[in-house]
């Protein structure tokens, strides 16, 4: 397995993300902007269906974080033979769940597309088919979510990579195509998603059942696995209760947010959903850096930092070096992206919408200049947040990532989304509550940065480096003299961290004077000396 701390490597990383990123976004936003130029009704239709079907699924992925801690802990520990067993325990039950949320979402179709308002505005026709192709393309999208998490689990991003940034870019390019040469409508979105996750899941299942490497080292098969070697459950019950608090409080966070958001503005009026929507994806193609940036630092910083790394290395400087350029880099960026929000908001706006009978746009009563204030400090408030907290989760700090996410939805986001919808509140009110769930979410993270994790990371690489100085002085000399140990027992006592630190030089002393033992003295050589 290679490494994960070569700069190089990262930096090739970052740069393959950050492309990724830019042509997901980009292409997210363009497809934005074509529905928002047909109608209004069309862009608030397909944000409705697309968040109310990603619902179907994203509710029930509990068991594909705890089979991902399993997987990384056996491979870590080189212990093979239960994987594919644990393997399809995770495909079957996450196909299991997938379709329960997939029907419980078409069951619930007439009441979730109930957006008119007292104005007369509707949702397009073909709202309806569109979600039901959306959720069944989601129990796709479950199994795939559980693929990932296992070929996270084998530690292979490379592969991951190469998948999330190709499949990504088709999707986008089948569903613009789709939607500019046929008359599908919103329904070219849907069958282009759902083309996506089977091509995913295709592709995952390939590589982990058919790569020659893979079925070499872990005996993987689709069928016929033993149960015999299978984690109890107890076992499963424990990875799913120190998961449980993170992905309650991020994965479905997140889900239930963007989807009463979207439903909540929508149900106000179309229009309202059709410019939040727009919105969201300007704010989408300027977060680019900071997601990107985000990720790259949540899937090598476990690497850097030693927790699951099959080689045991520890990189805590690394570690610091990424983060810092991280901060400062998004902090930098989300700053300037606010300046161009805010001085070129309105005009893109304006330039993307449909218009009225009288020729002007439908969002032109809608917009201000406060809008595009707040769009503009929104893009500081995530950039910031999505980087501290892929630094938590990189310090596997999940308990408080969960919490803190899970606090700030139910503190900051619900009350003001709620009043925002019961008052029939401007754009501004929906746009105000999704930037005081990130502010929140930014402040209380900053917090356990600076309070709790960097101190202990801190006090890790003093101990590190102390150790390595140790293990140097010892090497370059075997038998150190007693002024010497003396001298590096109070230096290590002032530095702190003395319990440890001590213990390992003592260890260090005590292995070096047993691999040099004292030479016995032979009695003949003795006499044979004297008598010349």
């Amino acid at each position: 397995m290679v490494k994960m701390n070569s700069h190089r490597r990262l930096a090739l990383y970052a740069s393959l993300i950050v492309i990724g990123y830019a042509a997901g976004y980009g292409l997210d936003m363009l497809s934005s902007v074509l529905m928002s130029q047909d109608a209004a009704a069309t862009l608030a239709s397909y944000a409705l269906v697309r968040q109310t079907g990603t619902l179907a699924v994203s509710l029930f992925r509990f068991i594909a974080s705890a089979g991902r801690a399993i997987v990384a802990r056996k491979d870590a520990a080189k212990h093979y033979e239960p994987l594919p067993t644990i393997v399809r325990q995770i495909l079957l039950f996450s196909a299991a769940t997938s379709v329960l949320g997939c029907v419980v979402i078409l069951v619930a179709r007439d009441e979730l597309l109930a957006g008119v308002n007292t104005e007369g505005e509707e949702l397009v026709p073909e709202s309806e088919s569109a979600l039901i192709i959306f959720s069944v393309g989601a129990i796709f999208s479950g199994i795939y979510a559980s693929l990932y998490a296992v070929l996270i689990g084998l530690f292979q991003f490379g592969f991951l990579l190469t998948l999330g940034i190709s499949s990504g870019i088709t999707f986008s390019f089948l569903s613009l195509f789709l939607f500019l040469h046929t008359d599908l409508g919103i329904n070219a979105f849907s069958i282009a998603y759902f083309a996506y996750n089977i091509l995913c899941v295709a592709l995952s299942l390939f590589f982990i059942y058919g790569w020659p490497s893979n079925r070499a080292r872990y005996n993987f098969r689709l069928f016929g696995a033993s149960s015999a070697s299978a984690p109890s459950v107890r076992e499963w019950i424990s990875e799913f209760r120190k998961s449980i608090s993170w992905l309650w409080g991020q994965s479905a966070t997140y889900v239930i947010k963007n989807f009463i958001a979207i439903y909540l503005v929508t149900r106000s009026s179309p229009t309202k959903g059709s410019l939040y929507a727009l919105l969201m994806s300007f704010t989408g193609i300027t977060s680019l850096v900071a997601d990107g940036a985000g990720y790259v630092t949540t899937i090598t910083a476990p690497r850097l930092i030693g927790v699951g790394d099959v080689s045991g290395n520890k990189n805590y400087a690394s570690f610091f070096t990424l983060s810092n350029f991280f901060l400062r880099f998004n902090g930098l960026w989300s700053i300037c992206t606010c300046v161009a929000l805010i001085v070129l908001g309105k005009s893109l706006v304006l330039s993307s919408s449909s218009m009225a009978d009288d020729g002007s746009s439908v969002y032109e009563d809608l917009i201000s200049t406060q809008l595009f204030v707040l769009v503009g400090f929104h893009q500081i408030v995530v950039s910031l947040s999505v980087t501290l907290e892929a630094l938590l989760v990189g310090a596997h700090d999940f308990r408080f990532v969960g919490q803190e996410s899970l606090v700030a939805f139910l503190v900051g986001f619900l009350p003001v989304i709620l009043a925002a919808a019961y008052t029939d509140g401007p754009v501004e009110m929906f746009l105000a509550a999704e930037t005081l769930f990130y502010g929140i979410r930014m402040i209380l993270t900053l917090a356990r940065w600076l309070v709790v994790i960097k101190p202990q990371l801190q006090s890790a690489l003093l101990t590190e480096q102390q150790t390595q100085s140790a293990r140097q002085a010892l090497e370059d000399d075997p038998q150190p003299s007693r002024c010497s140990c003396c001298h590096l027992f109070v230096s290590v006592l002032c530095c702190g961290q003395a319990f440890d630190a001590v213990k390992l030089v003592i260890d260090d002393l005590a292995k070096s004077i047993d691999r040099t033992p004292p030479r016995a003295v032979d009695p003949e050589l003795v006499a044979e000396s004297d008598a010349k």
